[in-house]
């Protein structure tokens, strides 16, 4: 899933009620990736973690658990969003 915000801040998301783990990707506003978190786990109580990235970002993709490390992404890398 693509999230595209009209103008980038540290846009966090959370896990409450998902069924299964994801991969988060935070790139800024010229398509670099700034932060990650990988295997980020479902929470089903009220208090579930918000995970933030370390600046401003203007995308969030939520790939399947696993996609960063079987794509070897990492902070710096480029993505394009068309």
């Amino acid at each position: 899933m693509l999230f595209i915000f009209s103008y980038p801040a540290r846009h966090g998301i959370w896990m409450r009620n998902m069924f299964f783990s994801i991969d988060v990707l935070w790139a800024d506003s010229s398509g670099t990736i700034i932060d990650y978190v990988s295997n980020a786990r479902p929470c089903k109580s009220f208090r579930c973690r918000v995970f933030t990235p370390s600046s401003d970002a203007k995308y969030i993709i939520e790939a399947r658990h696993g996609f960063i490390r079987e794509y070897g992404l990492k902070v710096g890398n480029k993505i394009k969003v068309y």
